[in-house]
């Protein structure tokens, strides 16, 4: 028998941000400096409704019948909001052939959940300082090593079981790679290998139908990222890129220890290709693959990988008349083949279908 059941949501959100900067060129001896101090505002709320029910279950040997009237009660009424501001400065140095980028944050984030249904309002305030230190060697043959070493801090904005939003995740990173851009040429080749470390990452409570989140400890994630710029003629440039990803859950107390979370594919790549015709005419295609991934956090049963064809199309209107200048008309095509896949997993009883094809039209200007 197939466990069949029932669910829907509707809602709304808004956000708002601002980052201003002050920036100041100056010189200590040989040392040339770019100074910049920051200061940026986000403002976010999710309104969300959402339902959830049951039906009769499903034998799928003794044919199908239909069952109609089922109607989605809204029945949980959830507003998420989260305001953080962070000033930061940064000082970027250059001298002869060494480039080295430190910088020091402050982030003030307040997270509100707000249950109407319940009637309920919860809050939390959390104060972060993070920073960032890289350093940079540019040698003449255009070859670029580089470390670098940074922290973060990303909003958790989700609910536990106890509709208290949960702990923001922390996050630090250390990554050593090579870049390689040949002297007197636009293409750049580069490859990257990293670690990183995130603390208190929220996961989705597989054992409750409303969307509701637990703590899981941290993700170890180590990896390799290679990519390629090629400009092949004035016209046709290509980029490739390729990552590989191994996450672990660790120190977790549901005991999935040494897990792969889910939702986090082992491989991706891309190409693609873009060909600029003349009167401002230029098209694109290429392709994008999605390795394995797991289901569930418990790793009991696992997603097969996809391949997916996007295409585009964009005219600059500039070339065709001056004063229309920086406006354009782009067309994008994405999962062109209309590809039906398991895009990812909420446990074994909760996957949803990767999105079909669409064709997505947009008129814009570039200032």
């Amino acid at each position: 028998m197939l466990a069949r059941g029932y669910s829907g949501s509707r809602g709304s959100l808004d956000g708002w941000s601002t980052d201003n900067r002050l920036r100041a060129d100056f010189n200590t001896g040989d040392l040339a400096h770019t100074l910049i101090l920051g200061a940026e505002y986000h403002r976010f709320r999710n309104d969300l409704w959402t339902g959830a029910g049951g039906a009769a279950p499903l034998n799928p040997f003794s044919g199908y019948t239909a069952q109609t009237g089922h109607t989605v009660t809204y029945s949980d009424d959830n507003n998420r909001r989260y305001y953080q501001t962070g000033l930061y400065l940064q000082d970027e140095m250059v001298w002869n052939r060494w480039h080295v980028d430190v910088s020091a944050r402050y982030d003030r984030i307040v997270s509100q959940q707000v249950s109407d249904t319940q009637g309920t309002s919860n809050r939390r305030s959390d104060d972060h300082i993070s920073g960032r230190a890289s350093l940079l060697y540019a040698l003449d043959n255009g070859l670029s090593p580089y470390l670098s070493y940074s922290q973060a801090i990303t909003p958790a904005m989700l609910p536990g079981a106890d509709g208290k939003p949960l702990k923001p995740t922390t996050a630090e990173q250390v990554e050593a790679g090579l870049k390689f851009q040949p002297p007197g040429s636009s293409d750049l080749y580069s490859i990257a290998i990293y670690d990183l470390t995130q603390k208190d990452v929220a996961t989705r409570d597989p054992n409750i139908a409303t969307a509701t989140y637990i703590p899981a400890g941290k993700v170890h994630s180590q990896g390799v990222e290679l990519e390629a710029h090629h400009q092949i003629t004035p016209q046709l440039s290509t980029i490739a890129s390729y990552t590989w990803n191994r996450l672990r859950f660790q120190d977790t107390k549901d005991g999935t220890d040494n897990n792969t979370p889910q939702l986090t594919p082992d491989q991706m790549a891309s190409f693609w290709a873009r060909y600029q015709f003349p009167a401002g005419i230029s098209v694109g295609a290429g392709v994008r693959y999605i390795g394995k991934q797991w289901a569930d956090d418990a790793n009991t049963a696992r997603l097969p990988s996809v391949t997916l064809m996007d295409a585009m199309m964009r005219a600059d209107l500039g070339v065709w008349s001056p004063t229309l200048k920086g406006a354009y008309v782009q067309v994008n095509a994405n999962n062109i083949g209309d590809r039906e896949y398991i895009s990812g997993c909420y446990g074994t009883g909760n996957c949803y279908w990767g999105a079909e094809r669409s064709v997505i039209a947009t008129v814009g200007y570039d200032f």
